[in-house]
């Protein structure tokens, strides 16, 4: 999930230069270890945190799908290398879903010309919602349900 927060007039350049940079970003491998480590200490650390806190996070994982327990988390960073990463980054590029939330004081053809400069400025197969697995917990309601 990405927030953008713009004030002026040329707001959709901003943001179709923001997806540009993402998708030509080139990670290093001293870069990526160093994250990668510091992020191994957060989740080692989370095992201290207190009882009712783990608890928690361990129920949200169950019920909601959410984040996984830092038990798993802590094996998928171990078994991630630098490869591995470019390859994901390389995927996750190629299968983008965009939702957009814009608010301000904009007219709705200001809001559709920042969504559309942001997904023209990248080379993406678009990810559609039906091909997206529904959280554990949860049911997909279909658009414009009422109950």
């Amino acid at each position: 999930m990405f927030e953008v927060s713009a004030y002026n007039d040329a707001v959709e350049n901003y943001v179709a230069k923001y997806f540009k940079t993402l998708y030509s970003f080139e990670p290093n491998e001293a870069y990526f270890n160093d994250i990668k480590d510091a992020q191994l200490n957060v989740f080692l650390n989370s095992l201290y945190q207190e009882p009712y806190s783990r608890a928690l996070k361990f129920f949200n994982c169950i019920m909601v799908g959410g984040e996984s327990d830092p038990y798993n988390q802590i094996q998928i960073l171990d078994e991630l290398t630098f490869d591995k990463f470019t390859g994901l980054k390389e995927k996750w590029l190629k299968n983008i879903s965009f939702e957009w939330l814009i608010q301000g004081h904009l007219v709705e053809e200001k809001a559709i010309k920042i969504a559309e400069s942001a997904r023209n400025s990248i080379n993406h197969r678009p990810l559609l919602a039906s091909d997206l697995p529904a959280p554990k917990g949860m049911l997909r309601i279909p658009n414009n349900t009422v109950y």
